[in-house]
């Protein structure tokens, strides 16, 4: 080859590595974000003034994306759904994402493994199956398509069920495969839950954890949260909703502090209302290891006042 040929290669190199480190998606910011979560009230989100990350349902962000920015163009939006799970209530959605629907029972058949404990609608996935990739695929593509800045894959850790059906490792390769796919596509990607994988996925952009001081849970994102946001959720009304124990608001906000965490405490539903710890001044107290409040509802003291 020669040599002008060789300084061609060298230009088309440059310009292929600039389209890649220019590539952008969005990174929750792990010390200023102020969010919300909320899943239900029939699909209408409340719009927060000062709330500058929404998590929403995927099935109604269609509509409710351009209604939030109409109010705050600067918004950003991260649209759930379920990666590791066929839920029976949502196989019309799925069959009405224009270029990206399919039929979950047909696209699905050979996947499904089984139900969850306490949510006999909703069926583990074999995420070990490429179908369950390529459906998830689908459902990404989609939310790019919507205008969704991020996605929120929820229940990828049926390693905890039954590891000898999908192994931990197995779980990990899915998980990657979800990030690369967001990442291709220009969207930020959280990890649900699924703490024991944190290490075996480093890609992710923030951290979705529902009940950590419930499960004892919060110290493993000690490593993280300086670098990555770590957006937590503790249930109000967790005893007589969940059947787990209601804890604290004040000793676990205290938690989240020191560690760092971005702690928001909601109803079990996901409706509107939320108590940020960030936004709350509570009594400077010691606590001990146990945060659980001798009330099994907290709510009430939380968002009625």
């Amino acid at each position: 080859m020669t040599r002008k040929g060789l300084e061609w290669c060298f230009c088309l190199s440059l310009l292929f590595l600039k389209h890649f480190a220019c590539a952008k998606h969005f990174i929750p910011d792990p010390k200023s974000t102020r969010w919300q979560y909320q899943l239900s009230d029939r699909g209408k989100v409340k719009f927060i003034p000062g709330v500058d990350t929404y998590i929403i349902d995927l099935d109604t962000a269609r509509e409710e994306i351009p209604r939030l920015r109409a109010l705050d163009e600067g918004i950003k939006v991260i649209c759930y759904f379920s990666a590791g799970t066929y839920e029976k209530a949502r196989r019309e959605a799925d069959k009405d994402r224009g270029a990206y629907s399919f039929d979950p029972v047909t696209y699905l058949r050979g996947s499904m493994l089984e139900p969850m404990a306490d949510w006999p609608d909703e069926t583990w996935l074999n995420v070990t199956n490429k179908r369950v990739w390529y459906m998830n695929k689908k459902r990404m593509q989609f939310a790019k398509e919507i205008g969704c800045d991020g996605v929120d894959p929820d229940n990828v850790d049926y390693y905890s069920v039954n590891s000898k059906a999908v192994s931990r490792e197995e779980s990990a390769a899915f998980v990657r495969y979800l990030t690369t796919k967001a990442h291709d596509l220009g969207l930020g990607i959280g990890l649900k839950n699924a703490v024991e994988l944190i290490e075996d996925v480093p890609g992710v952009d923030c951290y979705v954890n529902e009940s950590c001081v419930t499960f004892d849970e919060c110290d493993t994102y000690a490593d993280v949260a300086a670098k990555r946001a770590v957006l937590a959720v503790e249930y109000c009304d967790a005893e007589t909703q969940l059947g787990e124990p209601t804890q604290s608001p004040a000793c676990a906000c205290s938690k989240a502090r020191k560690l760092g965490l971005n702690m928001l405490f909601k109803r079990a539903d996901l409706d509107a209302d939320r108590m940020a710890c960030d936004e709350r001044m509570f009594i400077m107290m010691q606590f001990g290891d146990d945060c659980t409040s001798d009330n099994s509802n907290v709510c009430s003291g939380l968002f009625d006042s």
